[in-house]
């Protein structure tokens, strides 16, 4: 399934529900996170990943959809990203990666959400890019 489409969306959620390590990792946890992606091979899009005390939740979204920390980047370096062929850290520091938003919030998160990675590593293996 290609990467961000509605598909790959339904998996990543289905995913992250089924996992008793995401339900642990979060359960403390409340961040409601927006990707916005432009560029894509059909256009813009949002999706939101929504963390509820061990719930996590991923969705198409607009743009408008309230979050508590939103990030936005184009396809070209969302792929870079997911692929492992740039670090989100990079991304950010040479503006590749534009955080808005809650970034306190993000950061006292980061070992929840680090802990999401091996149901992301579980549908990246179908992926297609």
């Amino acid at each position: 399934m290609r990467f961000l489409s509605p598909e790959w969306l339904v998996a990543l959620d289905a995913a992250l529900g089924a996992s008793p390590a995401v339900r642990a990792a979060t359960s403390s946890t409340t961040l409601r996170l927006l990707q916005v992606v432009t560029g894509g091979p059909d256009g813009d899009l949002a999706y939101v990943v929504a963390v509820g005390h061990g719930t996590v939740e991923v969705r198409s979204a607009t743009t408008a959809e309230p979050a508590d920390v939103t990030l936005a980047t184009t396809w070209d370096t969302a792929v870079a990203i997911a692929t492992g062929a740039l670090a989100a850290h990079d991304a950010f520091t040479t503006g590749r990666l534009v955080v808005r938003g809650d970034v306190d919030l993000l950061r006292t998160q980061a070992l929840a959400l680090a802990g999401l990675d091996g149901s992301f590593a579980a549908v990246r293996s179908s992926t297609t890019y």
